[in-house]
């Protein structure tokens, strides 16, 4: 069956970088107060298992400099967000908090009235606790 290249459409995204230039301080944050499960580890990478996709953590100086795929790097606070499980938001809260993770805001999505909370990894990315799937009625 020949499919039209008009109609292709992607079934979701499967990974999504950030960048750090102190693995072991990440490695700690993603695995040890997260709870994330590390699934490959080197000198220039952590790969996290979320679900089913995976969050790759690279050193950027390395990264930028590889040859085996393409070189790719970032600098700066980056952002990505996290969907949780229906009523486990609060506990996630609750989680940080106890943790001594600051949240540095908190978000009511419009007439969704979903939430959603803010606060940073080591390396000041910009991170999202989602409660729902706020993008579904879009």
């Amino acid at each position: 069956m020949k499919t039209n290249a008009a109609s292709l459409s992607l079934s979701g995204i499967t990974e999504v970088c950030l960048y750090s230039s102190d693995l072991s301080l990440s490695k700690e944050f993603y695995c040890d107060k997260l709870g994330f499960r590390l699934i490959s580890e080197s000198e220039s990478h952590l790969f996290f298992k979320v679900e089913n996709q995976v969050l790759l953590i690279f050193d950027p100086d390395k990264s930028k400099e590889q040859d085996q795929l393409p070189a790719h790097f970032a600098h700066g606070n980056q952002h990505i967000a996290f969907e949780v499980y229906p009523g486990e938001y609060e506990v996630w809260k609750e989680k940080l908090k106890n943790l001594g993770i600051e949240i540095i805001k908190e978000q009511f999505w419009g007439k969704s009235k979903l939430r959603s909370f803010y606060f940073c990894d080591p390396d000041s990315h910009v991170l999202e606790i989602l409660e729902g799937n706020i993008w579904a009625s879009l």
